[in-house]
């Protein structure tokens, strides 16, 4: 089977083996600008980039080991083209594999972890199996907080430290200390919930701590004997025993259940208890079931920290590697370059003489992003654009986000997002535009234009919370109204062409919703004030 990602492509990708085999035909300039691996493999002196560059018909590379998925997604996102992902463990996992294989995390990180995102909302009950997967690729995607999540469900899964050892020698790059740290933090666990549910047994069977008095075989105030000490015990166990945390063996419980039986510790079955040390009990099991979830979340944040220790700080020794002259040329005032081997120079300025900045960038990379530079390129290139809003756009679609700060200014995501517009690009920035959007997610200065954003960069979740806002404001739909007519951005405007399948809304809808909004908004206005004598009648 051959998919053409990219049409005009010059390589194609011969992926897996047997009846699974497909071909991918997509670009070498793309693939080398969103990785290093590529670039040798396609520019350097290796033997496919000198036959590549004599090749008059698409050249075939061959890759029998990778997954046909996973590179379907690979390429799809670093071309920036539409894809339908199954969303699977497995897929998601193979995906970050082949992004970590081919040097090309950086690329795919929004990706990979909008990917995470959606696939989380149904982690609860996962395998351990499956589990392990999702840490490795939290782990390659740099999700701090879902490795520290998904850490706390391995550690309270009973086969969750095996599992990590049995997947580490498959998963390069994944810090050999973590298994230890797994095991030694679960082994911890398990010794301090038992020795908490032992804690009752012992004091029982001692008296005296229990009663407060020296010999607990006394019988003076009506105090217990003996045989109420053993009638204790037995109730406690056989309540134990119901919840499923009796005999002890911490090695086959899930913690998470344990806590959630903790929870559910049933004071009053143990009839032969007074009142006050079934009060006793009950802050015991209160205090335990909290203590139990600290050790817990505490143990996550210790696997977190040591492993994402280990990535900082190969990060660094990577990084010190680098050229310093290539930073100190990159951040030149007035001329950027996106991409050293570029061929086109962007010039953007309302003065063609005297431009205000200059982007070297890939006019392939541009063009496979959007068909207005396509087009574009057949004339030359001087806007009067925005020029940081044009410099962000052409970062984002050369995969150049690392030193791309996202700042809480309104009036910058809105450039970006008119440009992105204008040419054609929002299906290829819509993850970097949707992690943005996030930072005015609290704003409430500036809501008709977080809609908008939230449209254009297709984010059901956003869109839903400002319009229910603006519905519940006394002036939110005429605010709406008034931004239509005086905005840049095309608002409603068709998301990314008729084809786009992320797409929730229409123009029409949205036209609708706004009609909707005002009319509920209206008929609440017009509501009758309920008497209150009516709603809390006296008695």
């Amino acid at each position: 089977m051959k998919v053409a990602i990219d049409p005009d492509g010059d390589v194609l990708l011969v992926v897996g083996s047997n009846k699974s085999q497909v071909s991918l035909q997509v670009s070498s300039k793309v693939l080398s600008v969103a990785s290093k691996m590529f670039k040798t493999m396609f520019f350097g002196q290796f033997k496919e980039a000198v036959e590549l560059a004599n090749s008059t018909t698409p050249y075939e590379v061959l890759v029998p080991d990778d997954e046909p998925v996973a590179m379907i997604a690979l390429c799809s996102v670093l071309h920036h083209v539409e894809f339908t992902p199954d969303l699977s463990v497995l897929n998601l996992s193979d995906f970050a594999g082949v992004a970590d294989k081919y040097d090309a995390v950086k690329a795919c990180k929004l990706a990979g972890k909008a990917w995470l995102d959606h696939i989380c909302l149904q982690i609860y009950g996962m395998s351990g199996f499956l589990l392990i997967r999702l840490l490795n690729v939290s782990y390659i995607f740099d999700d701090y907080q879902k490795f520290k999540n998904i850490s706390k469900m391995v550690l309270a899964h009973p086969d969750g430290c095996q599992h990590v050892r049995d997947f580490i020698p498959d998963a390069v790059g994944f810090p050999d200390s973590v298994p230890d740290t797994f095991a030694t933090l679960r082994r911890d666990l398990e010794d301090i919930i038992s020795e908490r549910l032992m804690d009752p047994v012992t004091v029982m069977a001692r008296g005296r701590k229990w009663y407060g008095i020296t010999d607990h075989t006394s019988n003076k105030g009506g105090l217990s004997s003996c045989k109420h000490d053993v009638a204790k015990s037995y109730d406690y166990t056989w309540e134990l025993t119901e919840l499923g945390l009796w005999p002890i063996t911490p090695r086959k419980w899930n913690l998470d259940t344990v806590i959630q039986s903790l929870a559910a510790f049933k004071v009053g079955r143990m009839e032969t208890l007074k009142s006050a040390h079934s009060n006793t009990v009950a802050f015991w099991y209160m205090h335990n079931t909290q203590l139990a979830k600290f050790f817990i979340i505490s143990s996550s944040q210790q696997v977190s920290t040591t492993a994402f220790h280990y990535s900082n700080t190969i990060v660094k020794l990577n990084s010190m590697t680098e050229p310093q002259a290539k930073r100190l040329k990159l951040a030149t005032p007035g001329n950027v370059v996106v991409d050293p081997d570029g061929d086109v120079l962007l010039l953007i300025g309302t003065d063609n003489s005297n431009p205000e900045l200059s982007i070297q960038v890939s006019s392939k990379v541009l063009s496979v992003a959007s068909k207005v530079f396509r087009a574009m390129f057949s004339r030359n290139f001087r806007e009067d654009d925005n020029p940081d809003a044009i410099l962000t756009l052409c970062k984002v679609l050369h995969f150049d986000t690392a030193d791309l700060a996202t700042t809480h200014d309104i009036a910058k995501l809105q450039g970006f997002a008119v440009v992105a517009d204008k040419y054609d690009c929002v299906l290829a920035c819509i993850f970097y535009g949707r992690v943005w959007l996030t930072l005015f997610w609290e704003d409430s200065c500036a809501l008709p234009e977080i809609l908008a954003l939230a449209y254009l960069f297709d984010d059901p979740h956003t869109f839903k919370k400002v319009s229910a806002t603006l519905l519940l404001s006394g002036d939110g739909v005429d605010a709406i109204r008034k931004f239509q007519k005086t905005t840049s951005i095309k608002f409603p405007v068709d998301v990314c062409g008729k084809s786009h399948h992320f797409s929730l809304f229409t123009s029409s809808f949205i036209n609708g919703q706004i009609d909707a909004l005002a009319k509920k908004r209206s008929n609440m206005e017009q509501m009758e004030p309920l008497d209150s004598t009516e709603m809390f009648p006296r008695s």
